[in-house]
C-alpha cells in the first residue's frame, strides 16, 4: 500500500463535453473498434473473485488515474496487472458510476481524470483497504500470540523465530503480547526456491541487526548459541513464519536439533500436504 497521502492525493481535471469514445489504445498504428461512452455505462460489469477483489483492481485504477490522467489503457493494465480487455471493462464501470471521465488526448487517445465522486470512492476503498489489512494483521498477531503461550505453558522458553519479512514483525508482536522474548530470529541463507525478497544476500544484510530488540542470525547454531549464553542448552520449539511441507520441516528440525513436532505454526500456517513450499527465507 502507497502512502496514505498518496493513496488519496492525485489530480483532478474536468472532462470536456459532447459523446466521447472510449477505445483500446492505438497500437501500431492500428485503431479497433470504438466504444462510445454511453457504452460504457454498463452497470452490471462484473471483475474476477469476487467483491473484494473488485474493489482492489478499482481502487488501484483510481489511484493510477489520480496520479496520471494521461495513461494509455495498457500502461493502466500493467500497472493493475490484469488483461487488457479487463482495464476496459473497469475503466467502463467506472464511467458508469461516475467516477472518471473521459477528455480527448492527442494521436487519437483518451485521458481519463478522476471526479469528485472518484476523489470520494478512491478515499472509501482506502480506508477499507486499510480496515482489512490492520484486521488481518491483529489476527496474525493473536494467533502468534497464542502459539507463544502455549510454549510457556510448557515451559518452552528457549524458543526462536524462524524466518523473516513482515511476517516475523507481527510474530515478534505476538510473543510480546504473550510476554515471551525469542531467543532470535533465523533468517537463514539457506532454503529452495527463495522469492527474489528472499534472496541470500538480503538474509546476509539482516544479520547481526535486531528486530524488536531481538537478534537477527542467520542459523539454528548461532540461535543455540545465544541460548547458551543464558545458562541454557539448546532450543524449545521454533515458531514458523512460513509454509513449509514435510520434508522441508523436517530438514529445518534437524538444523535446529529439534522434534519435527517442536516447529510451531499459527493455523494459518500449517504445513502443505505436499512438500514443495518455500523455505523459511528473509
Amino acid at each position: 500500500l502507497p502512502p496514505l497521502g498518496r493513496a488519496l492525493g492525485g489530480r483532478h481535471g474536468r472532462a470536456a463535453g459532447g459523446d466521447l469514445r472510449l477505445d483500446v489504445d492505438r497500437l501500431d498504428g492500428g485503431r479497433p473498434p470504438a466504444l462510445p461512452v454511453h457504452f460504457m455505462n454498463t452497470p452490471d460489469t462484473t471483475l474476477p473473485d469476487g467483491p473484494i477483489a473488485g474493489d482492489e483492481i478499482t481502487l488501484d485504477l483510481l489511484r493510477a488515474i489520480g496520479d496520471e490522467p494521461r495513461l494509455t489503457q495498457r500502461t493502466l493494465a500493467q500497472r493493475l496487472g490484469i488483461a487488457l480487455g479487463l482495464t476496459n471493462a473497469v475503466l467502463r464501470r467506472a464511467a458508469a458510476k461516475g467516477w472518471i471521465k473521459v477528455r480527448s488526448a492527442p494521436a487519437r487517445r483518451y485521458a481519463y481524470y478522476l471526479t469528485p465522486q472518484g476523489f470520494a470512492e478512491k478515499s472509501r476503498l482506502t480506508l477499507r483497504y486499510l480496515e482489512r489489512s490492520l484486521a488481518a494483521v491483529r489476527e496474525a498477531r493473536e494467533a502468534y500470540a497464542a502459539e507463544f503461550a502455549a510454549c510457556a505453558r510448557r515451559g518452552w522458553r528457549r524458543v526462536a523465530v524462524l524466518g523473516g519479512g513482515e511476517m516475523a514483525d507481527i510474530a515478534l508482536l505476538g510473543a510480546q503480547e504473550a510476554k515471551l522474548r525469542p531467543v532470535a530470529v533465523i533468517i537463514p541463507h539457506h532454503g529452495p526456491d527463495h522469492a527474489p525478497d528472499h534472496a541470500p544476500d538480503y538474509a546476509l544484510h539482516q544479520t547481526g541487526r535486531q528486530r524488536s530488540g531481538v537478534p537477527v542470525v542467520a542459523d539454528a547454531a548461532a540461535a543455540r548459541a545465544l541460548a547458551g549464553e543464558a545458562g541454557e542448552t539448546g532450543l524449545d520449539a521454533l515458531v514458523l513464519t512460513a509454509v513449509l511441507g514435510p520434508a522441508a520441516r523436517a530438514r529445518e528440525a534437524r538444523r535446529a536439533g529439534l522434534a519435527p513436532d517442536r516447529l510451531l505454526a499459527p493455523p494459518f500456517l500449517q504445513p502443505a500436504a505436499a512438500d514443495g513450499a518455500e523455505g523459511p527465507g528473509a
